[in-house]
């Protein structure tokens, strides 16, 4: 993986969730980029605005 995170705030991105994650979360990926949805459901797809953008993580809100 680059040394960047393959995302910025703001960005939506098309994501499916693979698991749960910690509080509520699912646990998602984007370029093998961890993002976490917050009220994500494993086995779903959705559209997600990334709220926040860590060196190996990102955190999302589902948009559609």
């Amino acid at each position: 993986m680059s040394s960047r995170p393959p995302v910025d705030a703001g960005e939506v991105v098309k994501v499916k969730v693979d698991t749960p994650g910690p509080a509520g979360a699912g646990l998602a990926h984007w370029e093998d980029y961890v993002i976490y949805v917050r009220g994500g459901e494993p086995g779903k797809t959705y559209q997600v605005k990334i709220r926040h953008v860590g060196r190996t993580f990102a955190e999302g809100d589902i948009v559609g």
